[in-house]
C-alpha cells in the first residue's frame, strides 16, 4: 500500500501506470499532489473510492496489461548503447524507480571488446517481488541483468556487456545474460500475490525434477510467459 508522501520503487511504478492507462503525471518515485490527484481520478473513474490509498483494489485495475504496445520507445541496454524493445513496461536501472546491480558484484566489462553472450539462463526467484530480488542478490553478492517483476514489468538492472554472476559455473557467466521472473514458488504466498492485485497464481501439481515428484508449487501467470519471450526473442 501506498499513499501521499511515499516515495521509492513502487510509488515510480504507479506513476508509470498511471501514465499507462492515460493519467498524466510525472515519474519521480515521490508520491507528491499530482499523483495523488490523478489517483483520485483514476479510483472514481474505476468506481472505487477515492481516498488516494494505492491498495489492492486500486492495484487490481492499474496492472491489467493493456491489450497493445503503444508508440512509446522503450530500450534495453548492451555496452552502453540502447537497443528498442517491443514491450511498454520497461525500467533502466538509472530511471526513477530503478533497480540496480551494485558494483562488486559482476565482471565489470566496460573497458574490454563488445561481450556477445550466447544464452539465456532464466531463475525463478522465489522472492515477493522483483525489488524484494534486487535487494536479496546484492546483499548475496551475485547479479542478473534483468528482474522479471509479477505485472510484466522488465527492471534492467545490469548493462549487458557485464557478465552477471547468477550461474555456478564462470564460463557460463561470462557467456549469457541472467534473468530473474518473479515467482514465490510456495503456496503460502498466494495471499501475498492478491494483495499486491496480481491474483492466484497458477499451480503446479505432481512436478518431477531429478525423479523426485515436488509439492504443489505457483508457476507462471500468462502475462510473464509472455514478457518473457518478448525479452529473449
Amino acid at each position: 500500500m501506498i499513499k501521499k508522501g511515499d516515495k521509492g520503487t513502487q510509488v515510480a511504478h504507479c506513476q508509470r501506470l498511471l501514465n499507462e492507462k492515460g493519467y498524466k503525471t510525472a515519474v519521480d518515485a515521490s508520491f507528491g499532489p499530482s499523483t495523488d490527484t490523478k489517483v483520485r481520478e483514476f479510483q472514481r473513474d474505476n468506481g472505487l473510492q477515492d481516498d488516494g490509498i494505492v491498495g489492492q483494489k486500486t492495484w487490481e485495475p492499474l496492472l491489467k496489461l493493456p491489450n497493445f504496445c503503444s508508440d512509446t520507445p522503450k530500450y534495453i541496454v548492451h555496452n552502453g548503447k540502447r537497443h528498442p524493445i517491443r514491450w511498454d513496461r520497461v525500467v533502466l536501472w538509472d530511471e526513477p524507480g530503478g533497480l540496480v546491480s551494485k558494483p562488486g558484484r559482476y565482471y565489470d566489462y566496460s573497458s574490454k571488446s563488445e561481450r556477445k553472450p550466447n544464452m539465456f539462463v532464466n531463475h525463478w526467484d522465489v522472492c515477493l517481488s522483483a525489488e524484494s530480488c534486487a535487494d536479496v542478490l546484492n546483499d548475496r553478492g551475485v547479479s542478473v541483468h534483468f528482474c522479471l517483476d509479477g505485472d510484466g514489468t522488465i527492471y534492467q538492472i545490469l548493462d549487458t556487456q557485464h557478465g552477471a554472476w547468477h550461474a555456478g559455473l564462470k564460463k557460463v557467466n561470462q557467456n549469457s545474460i541472467g534473468v530473474e521472473i518473479n515467482n514465490a514458488y510456495y503456496l503460502k504466498y498466494q495471499k501475498d500475490s492478491v494483495k499486491r492485485g496480481l491474483g492466484e497464481r497458477p499451480l503446479q501439481e505432481n512436478g518431477i525434477v531429478h525423479g523426485r515428484t515436488l509439492s504443489k508449487f505457483t508457476c507462471l501467470p500468462k502475462r510473464l510467459l509472455i514478457v518473457s519471450a518478448s525479452l529473449t526473442s
